[in-house]
C-alpha cells in the first residue's frame, strides 16, 4: 500500500478546512440528496461527501455505508485531494499497486473501483471529494465524469453559502460592505444548484427511480428556500447604510400596486380602508413593510377562506397602518419574539415553504429606521392585528 503524500499547501487547506465548521456536524438532507444522486446516476452503491482532516478522512454524508470515518493512510480520497481538477478513477484497485493490499481493499468492504471529485473551495483548496465506489471493478462513462464534477460545486456552493450566513449573524459594521461582495457569490451558485437539479431529471426521467426524483426536486426546492434565505439575510445587513429616500406616495394607487404583487390566492379575502389620500415617505421601505405583513398573514393562516384588511389612517399627526387576519393567531408568549431575527413558530407556512425567521426581524428594523413603531395584538386561534406608526 502506497500512502498519499501530503498536498504542498497542506496546512492553509487544513486551515481552510476547518473554516468552515464542517467536521463532525450532523447529517444534512441537502447533503444527502447529493450522494443519492450521486449513487443513482453512476450506479453506484457507495457514494460519500469526504472531508480530509488531519488524520482522517471524514463523511458528511454517507449513502450505503454506515462507515462515518477512516484513518487517512487507508484513505482513496487523500489521494484524490491531489488531483485537484481532476477525476481520480481507479478501474479496479485490487490490481493497482497503491491500493492492492489497502485494507479496505483486502478486507471489507472489499472496494474494487474508486473515483472522486475534489471539493475545491473558491481558494483553491481541496477540502475532500465527493465519491463513488463499487464492489467490482467498473469504468465511468463522460456523462457520469460531467454529473459528479457538478454535484461537487454544489456542494462547496452549500458550503460556501453556510459559512457566510453564519459570519453575517456576527458581523456588525463589516457587514453591509461583505453582504453586498457576497451577494453575487452566494446566490450564483444556488442558481446552479437548482438548474443543474431540474436538468438532471429532466434529462434522465426515464431512468432514474422516485426516490431519485424525490432527491432532485428537494435539491430544487431547498435552492429557492436558500435564495430567499440569503435575501432576506442581504435586506436585513444592509440597513444600516441605506438612507430613506422621501417621496410623495399616493396611497390608493400604492396600495393597489402592493395588492396586485401579492397576487393574494381565490379563498382570501384582502381588503383596505384608505383614509388619507397621500403622506410622504420612503416609498420602498414602506412597500416592504406592508408586503410582509399582509403576505404573512396570507401565508400562516390556518382557515379555508382568509380575511386579511389593511387600515391606514392618521392619529396623533402620524401615519398608522394596521394589518388585521382572522388566522390562527400568535401566543402571548411569542408576541414579542416574533420579531426577533431567524424566530420561526412554525415549520411551514400553508403552501409547505419553510421560513426563514427574517421577514418580521426585518420589518421592525425598517419601522425604527423610519422612527416608527411595530406592535401586534393577538388572541390565539382568532387572528393577530400588526400596527405600525409611523
Amino acid at each position: 500500500m502506497i500512502k498519499a503524500s501530503k498536498p504542498v499547501n497542506e496546512a492553509n487547506r487544513i486551515k481552510a478546512l476547518e473554516s468552515y465548521n464542517i467536521l463532525d456536524t450532523l447529517a444534512d438532507d441537502n447533503f444527502d440528496s447529493i450522494t443519492l444522486i450521486a449513487s443513482q446516476i453512476c450506479a453506484m452503491p457507495i457514494s460519500l461527501i469526504s472531508f480530509v482532516d488531519i488524520e482522517r478522512q471524514w463523511f458528511k454524508s454517507h449513502f450505503g455505508t454506515l462507515v462515518q470515518e477512516t484513518h487517512r493512510d487507508f484513505s482513496f480520497c487523500a489521494h484524490s485531494i491531489l488531483n485537484e481538477n481532476e477525476i481520480f478513477e481507479v478501474k479496479d484497485l485490487s490490481i493497482d499497486e497503491r491500493f492492492h493490499d489497502n485494507p479496505l481493499v483486502a478486507g471489507s468492504p472489499f472496494a474494487r473501483f474508486y473515483a472522486g471529485v475534489p471539493l475545491l473551495n473558491k481558494d483553491g483548496f481541496a477540502l475532500g471529494t465527493l465519491c463513488v465506489l463499487d464492489y467490482k471493478p467498473r469504468e465511468l462513462s463522460q456523462i457520469q465524469k460531467n454529473i459528479l464534477k457538478s454535484l461537487s460545486k454544489q456542494i462547496v456552493a452549500q458550503l460556501e453559502m453556510t459559512k457566510t450566513i453564519r459570519e453575517l449573524q456576527f458581523r456588525n459594521e463589516e457587514t453591509n460592505r461583505f453582504a453586498y461582495l457576497a451577494s453575487h457569490d452566494i446566490k450564483a451558485p444556488i442558481r446552479g444548484m437548482k438548474l443543474l437539479a431540474n436538468n438532471v431529471l429532466a434529462d434522465n426521467s426515464s431512468i432514474l427511480d422516485d426516490v431519485s426524483k424525490l432527491a432532485l426536486n428537494l435539491i430544487s426546492n431547498r435552492a429557492d428556500q436558500l435564495t430567499n434565505l440569503v435575501n432576506g439575510i442581504l435586506t436585513h445587513s444592509v440597513l444600516e447604510e441605506d438612507k430613506l429616500n422621501i417621496e410623495k406616495i399616493i396611497l390608493i394607487d400604492f396600495v393597489t400596486e402592493i395588492f396586485d404583487f401579492i397576487g393574494a390566492p381565490e379563498n382570501v379575502k384582502l381588503t383596505h380602508k384608505i383614509e388619507i389620500q397621500e403622506i410622504y415617505s420612503d416609498i420602498t421601505y414602506l412597500h416592504q413593510i406592508l408586503q410582509n405583513l399582509l403576505s404573512n398573514a396570507i401565508k400562516y393562516s390556518d382557515k379555508d377562506n382568509t380575511e386579511v384588511h389593511l387600515h391606514i389612517f392618521k392619529q396623533d399627526g402620524k401615519t398608522v397602518f394596521t394589518v388585521k387576519d382572522n388566522g390562527s393567531g400568535i401566543p402571548i408568549e411569542f408576541q414579542q419574539s416574533i420579531f426577533q431575527i431567524f424566530k420561526t413558530l412554525v415549520p411551514t407556512d400553508r403552501f409547505g415553504n419553510k421560513g426563514s425567521g427574517i421577514g418580521l426581524a426585518t420589518v421592525k428594523r425598517l419601522a425604527e429606521k423610519m422612527n416608527g413603531t411595530i406592535t401586534v395584538t393577538s388572541v390565539a386561534g382568532k387572528g393577530s392585528e400588526f400596527t405600525v406608526i409611523l
